[in-house]
């Protein structure tokens, strides 16, 4: 018991920095936002493409072009893309999201050319 408090004392108040990659970030992105419906799934190796990350000011900035599916709600489809990755990232990573921009960039048309 005794070693055991003296090894307390002797630690440092603070145990140094925790820097996370942008890799990291953009892979928690691209994993919070797999399973969204109306987006065309991303393959299973590559969980973070077309996901960048920056830091501004100390908070993150998330770029994620998208592929949507047709016939999905554009804005209801961003709102809800915007809100998964923001409440992802600041849950695991403890890091503030300044902006979550959504480019959507290319759409499926598979379903559309089903339906005529």
């Amino acid at each position: 018991m005794d070693q055991e408090k003296t090894l307390n004392e002797k630690a440092p108040q603070q145990a140094g920095q925790l820097k996370i990659a942008d890799d990291v970030v953009a892979m928690i992105a691209g994993l919070a936002i797999s399973d969204q419906e109306g987006i065309e799934k991303t393959t299973k190796k590559n969980k973070s493409k077309g996901v960048s990350i920056q830091m501004e000011d100390g908070l993150v900035v998330c770029n994620v072009e998208l592929s949507m599916m047709y016939g999905a709600k554009i804005p209801e489809l961003a709102a809800a893309v915007q809100q998964k990755i923001k409440t992802a990232v600041e849950n695991m990573t403890g890091l503030g999201v300044k902006a979550v921009n959504v480019n959507i960039v290319s759409m499926n048309m598979e379903k559309a050319n089903q339906e005529a």
